[in-house]
């Protein structure tokens, strides 16, 4: 069960709604927002099985119904159904919409399948849908990422560690995302990321978040460390076996 105060920001509210989707996961969320956007990720979440219950200033979402993999049926008139890609990893065949204005061959949709193609995944658009199929599993040493969003940021940030979580037994060494919008939420999200699924990763992880570029290493043989470390630039170190150690640090 994941608990998280969203502070009312859309920016954090809504990838955090499909970061649940999209990993399964269960949670509460403090303060959401009453926006368009929101309520689209809500109306979303019933759609694939989850249950939603308000409750003063708290949203619970329960994931024990979760049933589709299709997401043709959910609307395509909002960006926010690229924040669905990462459902793909746990489905052999899954069928997206095209969001409104968004084409295969124009960014931003066109950079986040080339991410799954370079993890083994094939993408064809199929009338009005994306067919993404799992071809093969491929796990590229070094993987480059370009964005130019804080929402896309954050769209690449579910993807890259949702993968990373998916294939630990093959690890990536490299993983750089550029031209990123380094601000406050996308530093939050990250850490909300690293702390809510990436404990199955065994191995320790370093990543640096500079004004444009976030960087990750891995395979790295150090341990029992824990280094936490908060500033405009910053390294993370941490070994996961203290994974409770750095979850009682955080700040939200």
């Amino acid at each position: 069960m994941i608990l998280v105060n969203v502070h009312a920001s859309k920016h954090i509210s809504v990838p955090i709604l499909a970061f649940l989707i999209v990993s399964k996961k269960s949670g509460v969320i403090q303060n959401l927002p009453d926006i368009s956007d929101v309520n689209y990720m809500l109306k979303s979440a019933k759609r694939l099985g989850f249950s939603i219950t308000e409750f003063h200033n708290k949203t619970f979402i329960n994931a024990n119904n979760y049933t589709l993999n299709n997401l043709v049926e959910l609307e395509d008139n909002i960006r926010q159904n690229l924040l669905f890609l990462p459902m793909c990893i746990y489905h052999d065949i899954t069928y997206f919409p095209i969001p409104q204005g968004d084409v295969i061959g124009q960014r931003p949709v066109d950079g986040y399948y080339d991410i799954l193609r370079k993890f083994g995944f094939s993408s064809k658009v199929e009338e009005k849908c994306i067919k993404v199929k799992r071809e093969k599993i491929e796990t590229p040493s070094e993987l480059i990422l370009e964005v130019d969003s804080t929402g896309l940021t954050i769209l690449s940030l579910t993807l890259v560690i949702l993968l990373l979580n998916e294939y630990s037994k093959n690890i990536i060494d490299k993983v750089v995302i550029k031209n990123v919008s380094a601000d406050l939420e996308v530093k939050w999200f990250i850490d909300f990321l690293l702390q809510n699924n990436i404990s199955q990763i065994s191995n320790l992880i370093e990543y640096k978040v500079n004004e444009k570029e976030i960087i990750f290493h891995t395979k790295y043989q150090l341990k029992d460390m824990l280094e936490y470390t908060i500033s405009n630039d910053r390294v993370v170190l941490f070994d996961l076996n203290s994974f409770a150690s750095l979850y009682n640090k955080k700040y939200y």
